[in-house]
Protein backbone atom coordinates (compact mmCIF):
# COMPACT_ATOMS: atom_id res chain seq x y z
CA UNK A 1 0.00 0.00 0.00
CA UNK A 2 2.99 2.34 0.22
CA UNK A 3 3.76 4.24 -2.96
CA UNK A 4 5.78 7.41 -3.35
CA UNK A 5 4.11 10.77 -3.76
CA UNK A 6 5.43 12.16 -7.01
CA UNK A 7 5.36 15.69 -8.36
CA UNK A 8 2.69 14.73 -10.90
CA UNK A 9 0.63 13.37 -8.00
CA UNK A 10 -0.59 10.42 -10.02
CA UNK A 11 -2.90 8.28 -7.94
CA UNK A 12 -1.14 4.93 -7.50
CA UNK A 13 -4.39 3.41 -6.22
CA UNK A 14 -6.55 4.22 -9.26
CA UNK A 15 -8.49 1.17 -10.39
CA UNK A 16 -7.51 -0.91 -7.34
CA UNK A 17 -10.74 -2.15 -5.75
CA UNK A 18 -9.02 -3.32 -2.56
CA UNK A 19 -7.42 0.08 -1.99
CA UNK A 20 -10.74 1.78 -2.77
CA UNK A 21 -12.32 -0.20 0.05
CA UNK A 22 -9.46 0.72 2.39
CA UNK A 23 -9.86 4.39 1.42
CA UNK A 24 -13.60 4.23 2.02
CA UNK A 25 -13.00 2.93 5.53
CA UNK A 26 -10.38 5.58 6.24
CA UNK A 27 -12.72 8.29 4.95
CA UNK A 28 -15.36 7.17 7.43
CA UNK A 29 -12.89 7.29 10.30
CA UNK A 30 -10.69 10.25 9.44
CA UNK A 31 -12.66 12.51 7.08
CA UNK A 32 -16.35 12.01 7.86
CA UNK A 33 -16.23 13.82 11.21
CA UNK A 34 -15.71 17.07 9.26
CA UNK A 35 -17.03 16.30 5.77
CA UNK A 36 -19.97 14.10 6.82
CA UNK A 37 -20.51 10.40 6.16
CA UNK A 38 -22.05 11.27 2.78
CA UNK A 39 -19.27 13.87 2.14
CA UNK A 40 -21.86 16.65 1.85
CA UNK A 41 -20.04 18.92 4.28
CA UNK A 42 -20.23 20.10 7.83
CA UNK A 43 -17.16 21.61 9.45
CA UNK A 44 -15.36 20.72 6.20
CA UNK A 45 -16.54 21.54 2.67
CA UNK A 46 -19.00 19.51 0.58
CA UNK A 47 -16.98 16.99 -1.43
CA UNK A 48 -19.86 15.81 -3.62
CA UNK A 49 -20.03 18.82 -5.93
CA UNK A 50 -17.31 17.64 -8.30
CA UNK A 51 -15.82 21.12 -8.58
CA UNK A 52 -12.92 21.96 -6.29
CA UNK A 53 -10.51 24.86 -5.89
CA UNK A 54 -7.53 22.56 -6.46
CA UNK A 55 -9.03 20.95 -9.58
CA UNK A 56 -11.38 18.09 -10.21
CA UNK A 57 -9.19 15.56 -12.00
CA UNK A 58 -8.18 12.39 -10.15
CA UNK A 59 -4.57 13.59 -10.03
CA UNK A 60 -5.65 16.91 -8.47
CA UNK A 61 -7.70 15.22 -5.78
CA UNK A 62 -4.96 12.72 -5.00
CA UNK A 63 -2.40 15.54 -4.72
CA UNK A 64 -4.61 17.48 -2.32
CA UNK A 65 -5.22 14.46 -0.12
CA UNK A 66 -1.58 13.39 -0.18
CA UNK A 67 0.06 16.79 0.25
CA UNK A 68 -2.36 19.40 1.60
CA UNK A 69 -1.58 20.74 5.05
CA UNK A 70 -5.24 20.84 6.18
CA UNK A 71 -5.45 17.12 5.44
CA UNK A 72 -2.24 16.50 7.34
CA UNK A 73 -3.64 18.42 10.31
CA UNK A 74 -6.80 16.33 10.19
CA UNK A 75 -4.78 13.13 9.97
CA UNK A 76 -2.62 14.25 12.88
CA UNK A 77 -5.74 14.65 15.00
CA UNK A 78 -6.43 10.98 14.42
CA UNK A 79 -2.75 9.99 14.73
CA UNK A 80 -2.75 8.63 11.17
CA UNK A 81 0.10 9.35 8.81
CA UNK A 82 -0.34 10.51 5.22
CA UNK A 83 1.78 7.52 4.22
CA UNK A 84 -0.88 5.22 5.68
CA UNK A 85 -3.75 6.93 3.94
CA UNK A 86 -2.19 8.28 0.78
CA UNK A 87 0.71 6.05 -0.06
CA UNK A 88 3.30 8.72 0.67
Amino acid sequence: MVAPIVAAAQNPFAGNAKETDVGRGLFRIVCAPCHGIQAKGGRGPDLTLGVYRAGSEDTDLYRVIAEASPVRRCLALWNVSAATTCGG
